[in-house]
């Protein structure tokens, strides 16, 4: 199985790394980002599988970006995750026209954080490989009631 990749672009330098941390603790390959322009130069560099950003965050914000990447071919557009305040919640549903697949909610509860990345690490894998829609479990998953 292919590594998933994920690019973290979260303003909060502690949610940043807890975000890390979890991540490449559960098995995925993470590259972060401190704001929107850092987001955009590593989205130019490299493909993403699935991409956490920031809805508010300095240089272009994650609905922004999230644009910016629905506008290309969706065999290469990463999924997206909004990462918000829980008072941010009813801007983000306002302007779902920005194609999010998810979000999470600042400060993080990690088992909701561990069950949303799973599902969307399924969407990739399917992505990825096609004989494996039949899949039930990866082994980014296994383990994820254990939290």
């Amino acid at each position: 199985m292919e590594c998933i990749s994920v690019l973290i672009a979260v303003k909060n330098a502690a949610s940043r790394v807890q975000l890390e941390l979890s991540l490449a603790e559960w098995g995925y390959q993470v590259t972060s980002a401190v704001d929107g322009e850092a987001a955009q130069g590593h989205l130019r560099e490299n493909n993403f599988d699935i991409c956490i950003l920031d809805w508010e965050m300095p240089g272009a914000n994650g609905f922004e970006i999230c644009r910016q990447l629905r506008s290309r071919s969706a065999e290469t557009s990463p999924l997206v995750v909004f990462c918000a305040s829980p008072a941010q919640l009813d801007d983000i549903v306002s302007r779902d026209d920005a194609g999010a697949n998810s979000y999470i909610t600042e400060p993080f509860d990690l088992r909701h954080v561990r069950h949303r990345m799973a599902g969307l690490a399924q969407i990739v894998l399917f992505r990825q490989d096609p004989s494996m829609q039949n899949m039930r479990k990866s082994t980014l998953t296994d383990g994820a009631a254990d939290l």
